[in-house]
């Protein structure tokens, strides 16, 4: 095939032997694949093995504005006092929209609760088996993917729905609690959380759930759940479900948590500006509107600049993307397959299932670098204050 060069095919100014080189390995993605076309298989993770830690990439851009990578490592996933649970602290951003300049490079130092007050937070988390957490409800939207095992949604309003691999719940600020129905096997999911206004309902203000209420109602959990756990009796599996789902949540007139919709990925989903990826969710702006239903059924994904983004991108046996462009901050999570990241700057980076990325403004490339089986790759993206320098 003739070679084309890729800065000219997508009209941005990368360095010509970054693109040859990309070019020299595959063609550009195609449209044509169908992003619902992956059966998910109940073991789809825990067969590649995720570990107990978690690799982290963070990006930034140099003194020229290229893109390279500010650190890559990996990190634990730290357990909760006395609780057969814990999470991982992926990122954070101060605000929202984020500060992506080199003016914040604290996302992995700050204290965090069950959200940040005014920011974001990307975190991994994992439950033991027969582990549930406290009903709580937080200001905040949250986008929410299970990664490994079984999980359970349980909703004020009455509702439980059962989540696998692969799975989406968006969580609008409702009042919720995870549970792991399994006796034997751990489950493990990642949640972005972005601040989202207070909820107002027939004139009841529904805030985040108070700090030392939580703290309260996890003591009296764990000691319910230690002085039961020889009596815990393993739910009934559940047919899986052929396809990925998303599920969102949202408040009836009592302001009770409700399923809004639950839907198949090949259900009312959006194409991204690049063609690569399906948007799931997003909000208008940020902090979010949680009271607004028409979030993201309604919203085009270029009103998503200003707000927030839930995308799951699927790329074919040995297929690349254009230049993902990004003048946000990007919290990625790479699901099934192998992928290179590469970057402006020259450096690239290959992410397997459980690795995480966090782009702070950087445009990058993706290629599967498998000839045989698509990979899948999540990404919430969240509106940032502009750069400086010329994005590249």
């Amino acid at each position: 095939m003739t070679r084309t060069n890729l800065s000219v095919l997508v009209g941005h100014d990368w360095p010509t032997d970054i693109c040859d080189n990309i070019m020299s390995k595959t063609t550009i993605y195609s449209p044509k694949s169908n992003i619902n076309s992956i059966q998910v298989k109940k073991d789809t993770l825990s067969a590649v093995g995720l570990t107990k830690n978690v690799r982290r990439i963070v990006t930034m851009l140099n003194r020229d504005g290229k893109a390279v990578i500010y650190s890559d490592e990996t990190i634990a996933i730290k357990g909760w006092p006395g609780a057969d649970a814990g999470d991982a602290i992926i990122w954070s951003t101060k605000n929202v929209p984020a500060d992506i300049s080199d003016e914040d490079l604290l996302g992995d130092k700050r204290k965090i609760g069950m959200t940040l007050a005014q920011g974001s937070v990307f975190r991994i988390t994992e439950l033991g088996p027969g582990f549930a957490t406290p009903m709580h409800r937080t200001r905040s939207i949250d986008y929410c993917t299970v990664l490994l095992g079984e999980l359970e949604a349980i909703l004020d309003g009455g509702e439980t729905i059962r989540l696998f691999p692969g799975d989406t719940f968006v969580q609008c600020g409702t009042s919720h609690s995870w549970h792991n129905p399994s006796r034997n096997e751990r489950c493990r999911f990642m949640v972005c959380m972005i601040e989202a206004h207070p909820i107002n309902i027939a004139g009841k203000i529904l805030d985040r759930t108070p700090v030392w209420r939580m703290v309260v109602s996890s003591l009296l959990t764990m000691l319910s759940q230690k002085s039961a756990k020889d009596d815990v009796k393993s739910v009934p599996p559940q047919e899986l479900p052929t396809k990925s789902r998303i599920i969102v949540s949202t408040h009836n007139g009592e302001g009770k948590a409700v399923v809004l919709l639950e839907n198949d990925l090949s259900v009312g989903s959006k194409k991204s500006i690049d063609g690569s990826g399906s948007v799931l969710w997003g909000t208008s702006s940020v902090p979010a509107d949680n009271s607004n239903n028409d979030n993201g059924q309604e919203t085009n994904e270029s009103s998503f600049f200003y707000g927030s983004s839930f995308e799951l991108i699927e790329l074919v046996p040995g297929a690349v993307t254009k230049v993902r462009q990004s003048t946000s901050i990007d919290y990625c999570m790479m699901l099934t397959g192998e992928l290179e990241m590469s970057l402006a700057g020259g450096e690239s980076v290959k992410l397997i299932p459980g690795d995480t990325a966090v782009q702070r403004g950087t445009s990058y490339v993706l290629r599967n670098l498998n000839k045989e089986i698509s990979c899948r790759l999540m990404v919430c993206k969240i509106a940032a204050l502009s750069l400086n320098v010329v994005n590249n």
